[in-house]
C-alpha cells in the first residue's frame, strides 16, 4: 500500500460553481481577486491498483499582499 496527496489551484469559476471544493468560514465570502485557494486530496494506492480516497474536505486560501510586480515597473 502507498499513501499520497495531492494539491491543486481552484479557479474562481470553480469556487462558486462547487461550494464544497474548499471550505470557506461561515457568514464570509472570501472572494477577491487577490485570494487563492488550494484543495487537497490524500489517498491510498492498494496492492492491487485500486485508489481509496481518504480525505477530499481539506484545502486553503491565502490572500495576496504588498504591491503586485507590474507596479513597480
Amino acid at each position: 500500500m502507498a499513501m499520497g496527496a495531492w494539491c491543486d489551484y481552484v479557479t474562481e469559476d470553480e469556487r462558486r460553481g462547487t461550494p464544497s471544493a474548499v471550505p470557506r468560514p461561515s457568514g464570509k465570502d472570501n472572494s477577491s481577486m487577490n485570494t487563492l485557494h488550494f484543495r487537497i486530496e490524500e489517498f491510498a494506492t492498494l496492492r492491487d491498483g485500486r485508489r481509496l480516497i481518504l480525505t477530499r474536505d481539506r484545502g486553503w486560501s491565502g490572500k495576496l499582499s504588498g504591491v503586485p510586480p507590474a507596479v513597480l515597473r
